[in-house]
């Protein structure tokens, strides 16, 4: 089991930083893969879908680089699972320093 979780983790790292690449790059067919068609985003101002999430990048990157550290997984059935991280990232547009989530 703890195999298992630990595969899941690693696994779920991957796809994350891909979605975070695509951001880096501009990226919007990479964004469009990386994401499932069920997918939430849950941000300190609300909620995101999928089709929000590509929307940001059609002016291109919208971050300069990123870090995730505090990757967790809690797994929650045969094919859901809830992953959760701390990401630092700057801003594209922004000359603020790091900002974390």
């Amino acid at each position: 089991m703890e195999n298992e979780q630990a595969e899941l983790l690693e696994d779920l790292q991957l796809r994350e930083a891909r979605v975070w690449e695509a951001l880096v790059k501009g990226d919007l067919l990479a964004d469009a893969e990386a994401l499932g068609s069920e997918f939430l985003g849950v941000y300190s101002d609300g909620f995101a879908e999928k089709l929000d999430h590509i929307r940001q990048l059609e002016n291109g990157p919208t971050i300069r680089g990123f870090t995730l550290t505090d990757c967790r997984v809690f797994p929650l059935g045969h094919d859901y699972a809830v992953f959760s991280y701390r990401a630092e990232f700057q801003r594209v547009k922004k000359k603020r320093p790091r900002q974390c989530m």
